[in-house]
Order: structure tokens, then sequence, then C-alpha cells
């Protein structure tokens, strides 16, 4: 989503970038870590070559953003722009946030989403919207302590696969 004239932004030897193609097996593998940090109960569905798949070539549906040492990625995220008809705007939504467990503590989180937010601003977007699981109450603070506050008249609703195949073949 992003030139090769982008901005790369640096804090001690700690480079935040657009995600290249290859670094998808990282961010894969962190999604899949994430599912387990927050307990849940089956296993996200995401492969590097889906992350590929969307996140690149000519319209791209993902932001994909990673913090990395000169040794390996310490943190990524996923997000997609989004649009409000309520606030009349482009947003962007933050699929997934995650930081190596032994990375946390030095900002790395905060300096992802504040420069993946950097470039959707860029590219129009002037909201921020994201989910918390309900059992993830670290996220909750995080989220909290860089000025998000929760929407507790919107409830999250999902028609899965088998259920929307049905949905759409009904008349």
């Amino acid at each position: 989503m992003t030139s090769h004239a982008d901005p790369v932004y640096h804090c001690t030897m700690i480079t935040f970038r657009q995600a290249r193609p290859e670094d998808c097996e990282a961010i894969a593998g962190h999604v899949l870590q994430l599912a387990r940090h927050i307990g849940v109960s089956f296993t996200p569905k995401v492969t590097a070559d889906e992350l590929r798949r969307h996140g690149f070539g000519e319209n791209p549906l993902l932001f994909l953003w990673v913090a990395q040492s000169e040794e390996a990625i310490m943190g990524s995220a996923v997000a997609n722009l989004m649009y409000s008809t309520w606030r009349g705007e482009p947003g962007i939504y933050i699929i997934d946030l995650f930081v190596d467990p032994q990375s946390r503590g030095l900002r790395i989180g905060e300096k992802l989403l504040r420069d993946l937010a950097r470039q959707a601003w860029a590219k129009g977007a002037r909201y921020i919207r994201l989910d918390v699981d309900n059992n993830n109450h670290g996220a909750a603070r995080f989220y909290e302590r860089a000025g998000f506050h929760a929407h507790l008249d919107d409830r999250y609703f999902a028609l899965d696969e088998p259920a929307m195949k049905s949905f759409i073949s009904d008349s």
C-alpha cells in the first residue's frame, strides 16, 4: 500500500516499516501466538500465502507493518481501510497487533500502531477502530493508555462461512 518513497522509522536499533512479502511467515506466526496468548478455542486460519495474496499486488486489502531488530521481526500489525457513513470519512481497522513477549515494555506496540496510523492518515483515514477480546485485559489497558475509548453501545456480529453460504443461497 506504500511506495518505495514512503518513510521508514527508526528507534534504537528497531526499524518500523511496511512489511515485505518475505515477512508474511513471521506475521502469520504472530497471529497464531496472539490467539494462544488470549486463549481462543480455535486456530486462526491465516497463512503467509494468504497475507501475501491480500497484502501485496495491484489492489492490496491489507496494511502489513513490522518492527524489526537486526536479528528478527519483533512485532507486527495487520489492518485495512474502512469507511464510516456515520462519520462520513474513511478510517483504519486494526485487525491484529502483536509484539513478541520478550520484546514487550519497549513501546514497540505503540510505535507500530503510531507508524501504521501515519500511513493510514496519508491514505485519508481519519479514525482508528479495533476490537479487543474480552479476555485480553492487557490489550484493553494498552489501548486506553494510548487514548482509545471503548464503545459499549456497539455489539459485534458475524456471519461465518457456512452461515454466509446458506444466507446467500436462500431466496
